[in-house]
């Protein structure tokens, strides 16, 4: 009986790690990333695209106020086998790919620049 419950709760914890994703994942579709374009689209245009930022950071530089958008989507590749080779909670092992986007306003809130990223762990 307890082999049986440790087998289940092992089976469980290893469908909820494996996929898992978190943040906005429309950063990693470029039909949505391409419509945001440098010196046009306005901040109620990329609020409409990507929707509401993760983060929000506001900076002056020679007295003009500028803004940053943050946007970020982390999704997790590990795979069942990963778990059963290497053990459910073993971090060293884990695979996943994190994704950054940041939208950089001018003073007037139209799009300034972006920097887009992708780390694989």
């Amino acid at each position: 009986m307890r082999r049986s419950f440790e087998l289940v709760l092992l089976l469980g914890v290893s469908v909820c790690l494996i996929g898992c994703s978190t943040g906005n994942k429309r950063i990693t579709e470029e039909s949505c990333t391409k419509r945001i374009i440098t010196g046009e689209t306005t901040k109620a245009e990329v609020t409409e695209i990507l929707g509401k930022p993760w983060m929000v950071s506001e900076h002056t530089v020679e007295g003009k106020t500028k803004e940053m958008w943050f946007y970020r989507y982390h999704k997790d590749n590990t795979t069942f086998l990963d778990l059963v080779l290497f053990g459910v909670l073993c971090p060293v092992n884990a695979k996943s790919d994190i994704h950054s986007f940041q939208v950089h306003f001018s003073e007037d809130g139209i799009v300034e620049s972006i920097t887009q990223s992708k780390m694989s762990l």
